[in-house]
């Protein structure tokens, strides 16, 4: 069952980068070095960024097969690469087959771009009940940042998380362990950005008011992106092999779910 469901994950995931044609062995010697350290000084993590196609291909490969730290570092390394690149595929697919929070937020997070081959994989995750709020708000940032505003039902339920208004719901369906300020602040920055991008006014929403406020701002927000949730969003034509692999998954709810989120049939 377990294989079975491995390789349901594993088809919505980007393709593995390629076998590199050759790794800056002291690049990799460096990172390691950094990597076992306590404290990595940020002038070090500015002169082990990513510099050449090289470079990239030894962190893509630290990303899939290093240790915790390095995958960490890696996250740090490669931040703000192309989504649609190696090393952004070697984000996505660890993002997607790691269950440590850490090492997972760190992933989703690094690239710079969110093309719509990862969006099936996203909202995998997105609507993963084995997952923390804070990975699947996370996931749900990077649709966002992406333009995907469709799945804003399920981003007001994780900001509705803690008050009183917040129910478990099928959708809503994540543990509620008292501390939310993370995830929400994950999708507070991916939301102004958005809300910046398309010239609306920012929100005033703050992760530690008063619940009662905090509920009054997720209804004045919902107003302002009104509009934009009565736009037809368009799936990618042709649909990537990722969609059409979600498309195909067994019926099980959370497939069902991941779906929804897509708009898929």
């Amino acid at each position: 069952m377990f294989a079975v469901l491995l390789l349901q994950v594993l088809s919505l995931a980007p393709p593995a980068p390629s076998e590199p044609m050759g790794l800056d062995s002291s690049y990799q010697e460096a990172i390691a070095n950094l990597a076992a350290k306590k404290i990595w000084p940020q002038e070090q993590i500015q002169a082990l960024s990513a510099k050449t196609a090289v470079h990239e291909q030894t962190l893509a490969l630290l990303v899939l097969q290093g240790t915790d730290n390095e995958v960490r570092l890696a996250a740090l390394l490669g931040a703000d690469c192309e989504g649609s690149a190696e090393l952004g595929h070697a984000f996505w697919r660890r993002a997607l087959l790691d269950f440590d929070s850490r090492r997972t937020l760190a992933c989703l997070l690094a690239p710079q771009t969110v093309p719509q081959e990862v969006f099936p994989a996203l909202a995998w995750l997105a609507t993963d009940a084995d997952r923390s709020l804070e990975e699947r708000a996370a996931a749900c940032a990077r649709l966002i940042d992406a333009d995907f505003i469709p799945c804003w039902p399920l981003v007001a339920a994780m900001l509705r998380t803690g008050t009183a208004s917040d129910q478990k719901t099928e959708l809503a369906d994540w543990a509620r362990k008292g501390r939310y300020e993370l995830p929400k602040r994950l999708l507070l920055l991916s939301l102004q950005a958005y809300l910046q991008r398309h010239q609306l006014p920012p929100t005033s929403f703050e992760p530690n008011s008063a619940w009662k406020i905090q509920e009054e701002v997720i209804q004045q927000l919902a107003s302002t992106l009104h509009p934009q949730l009565q736009e037809a969003w368009l799936s990618p034509h042709p649909l990537p092999q990722s969609w059409l692999h979600l498309q195909q998954l067994d019926s099980s709810e959370h497939a069902k779910k991941a779906r929804s989120l897509l708009g898929i049939q």
